[in-house]
């Protein structure tokens, strides 16, 4: 997901409590401590994930990119989004998490993480 500010609720209360009330670690890049370049560590974090969840409502060239260096590597994706149009076309095809609110998100993701990890 972009860093920003207006996400940070949505990342600690949706995303986070909804992987950590399932027992899960939930790790965002700008968490990793690391030497030397953020890049690989991004890629050894999306490599040794067991899911990467995305929030695409707004259009960022990484997370595009993270999400397809997710699929090559055939690892789970959830997509997240607050309005299916903002999603690239190539992305529409997948299902999404479409949220209205934080509590909303916490409750579609934990479901669907649930039934992931069945």
């Amino acid at each position: 997901m972009p860093f920003e500010p207006e996400l940070d609720d949505v990342y600690h209360l949706g995303i986070r409590e909804a992987v950590n009330s399932l027992g899960g670690v939930c790790q965002r890049a700008d968490e990793i401590q690391y030497l030397g370049g953020i890049i690989e560590k991004i890629y050894d974090a999306i490599r040794s994930a067991d899911v990467i969840v995305a929030e695409v409502t707004r259009p960022n060239p990484n997370v595009f990119y993270e999400v397809g260096f997710a699929h090559a590597l055939s690892k789970p994706v959830v997509l997240i989004t607050r309005d299916i149009q903002t999603s690239p076309f190539d992305l529409r095809g997948h299902n999404h998490i479409i949220y209205k609110s934080i509590v909303d998100l916490r409750g579609q993701l934990g479901a669907m993480l649930t039934q992931l990890f069945r």
